[in-house]
């Protein structure tokens, strides 16, 4: 797995809130470039700071290369890449696995939700080590239910006694 990281979560200027955006991509050549264009877009008025955290999985067109091109031009981006598919639970483990921030939100990269809901669950969300907010097929502008958080906080629970989250 490679490894690519520009984004220096120990900078002591940083005094807000880091949310880490972990995006599987296999095969999402086409939406690289727009998904990281509507990302610095709602980073101008975000209440956080955000990173983007890509983790190309065995893509066989350009995925990986559009990541890297829009690493150049973004200072937020990670990436990763997996040499052969290995699915969505291994993407995301690995996009937790370079992830810095104190809060993770996972989207899918085909534009399916857009980058501008991302304060939206952020908000909605309960601050702190159990916190993993996703997007939602139904409305994410209405307030999660206790159900929902109760879900976030015991899959967070679980994956980190799986994949080592601090």
């Amino acid at each position: 797995m490679a490894v690519e990281e520009r984004h220096d979560p120990l900078d002591p200027a940083r005094d807000r809130l880091l949310v880490s955006t972990i995006v599987p991509a296999m095969n999402e050549e086409g939406n690289i470039g727009e998904f990281c264009r509507l990302y610095a877009d709602m980073l101008k008025t975000a209440p956080f700071e955000g990173e983007l955290v890509f983790v190309d999985d065995g893509s066989t067109d350009g995925t990986v290369e559009k990541i890297r091109q829009a690493a150049q031009q973004y200072s937020f981006i990670k990436y990763a890449s997996h040499q052969r598919n290995r699915g969505l639970t291994e993407a995301l483990e690995t996009g937790f696995s370079i992830a810095s921030g104190e809060v993770f939100v996972f989207y899918p990269a085909d534009l399916q939700y857009l980058p501008e809901d991302i304060p939206v669950l952020v908000s909605r969300s309960p601050r702190g080590p159990t916190c993993a907010p996703v997007g939602s097929r139904g409305s994410i502008r209405r307030s999660l239910s206790p159900m929902c958080t109760i879900g976030f906080r015991a899959g967070y629970s679980i994956s980190r006694c799986t994949i080592s989250i601090p």
